[in-house]
């Protein structure tokens, strides 16, 4: 699996990506925060040109 990662410093600016990638209807899923194994929040989407 190929993934990369984005940190960011404020979890406004999750929510801002969110609603950027609406613009162009890229998939993706909802916010999801977690506490273990380290506190982190989180939204998936895969590359819209992926076959």
């Amino acid at each position: 699996m190929d993934h990369i990662v984005f940190l960011i410093d404020e979890h406004s600016d999750l929510e801002a990506w969110m609603v950027r990638l609406e613009k162009p209807k890229i998939k993706r899923t909802p916010i999801r925060h977690q506490q273990e194994p380290f506190t982190c929040s989180a939204m998936t989407f895969r590359n819209p040109d992926c076959v």
